[in-house]
């Protein structure tokens, strides 16, 4: 049986042996899992949850550990432990979710894209989307998504993020173009699902 190591504001998970890609951060630790060394399998993407509602944490974290290719490596519950959780854990990515003054948000966001370049950083967050997103995404943030929104649609985010994209809500993504075209004085086009932008 695996043994939780627990530190105050975070929680070091069991994983089973499972360690993260090659092509993440978590490489550092040079280890693999013994299957992977058996098999042509990829190692699962390791995921950093840091979330002060506790029980909404609780399920993001048993819903990545129901995938095939997911695995939490580590929760957080206080934004000043996010840093020392990082460079713990090694995660792939890191689900957060930024509380407190809008400032200290953004400026823990670049703070963790400074110190962990190839960090994939996703923001779930409470806050209106269309107020924060851009920011978070100015901030270093790979992606952007509502608490609210359903499971399949954070996995979805997860995995585009972990490929190397940006994640944007459909709709956001929609008034993101509008904006743009507008500023280059595009005329009304049709976009997306009859969506018409002008």
């Amino acid at each position: 049986m695996p043994t939780l190591h627990v530190r105050e504001g975070f929680t070091a998970l069991p994983n089973d042996g499972l360690i993260a890609s090659s092509l993440g951060p978590s490489e550092a630790t040079g280890l693999r899992p013994k299957d992977a060394l058996q098999t042509n399998h990829r190692p699962k993407w390791r995921i950093l949850v840091v979330e002060e509602d506790s029980p909404n944490c609780e399920n993001v974290i048993a819903l990545i550990n129901q995938q095939p290719d997911l695995v939490c490596c580590g929760k957080g519950e206080r934004l000043a432990f996010a840093r020392a959780s990082v460079a713990l854990h090694k995660p792939d990515l890191l689900l957060l979710e930024p509380w407190g003054p809008e400032g200290a948000r953004f400026d823990l966001v670049s703070s963790l894209r400074a110190e962990f370049p190839a960090l994939r950083l996703l923001i779930c967050s409470q806050g209106d989307e269309t107020l924060h997103a851009e920011k978070a995404l100015d901030s270093g943030a790979n992606g952007y998504i509502m608490r609210h929104e359903p499971a399949d649609e954070l996995l979805k985010s997860i995995r585009t993020v972990l490929s190397g994209k940006v994640y944007l809500s459909y709709s956001l993504s929609l008034k993101v173009i509008q904006r743009l075209l507008q500023q280059q004085g595009g005329e009304s086009k049709q976009i997306g699902n009859g969506n018409r932008i002008s």
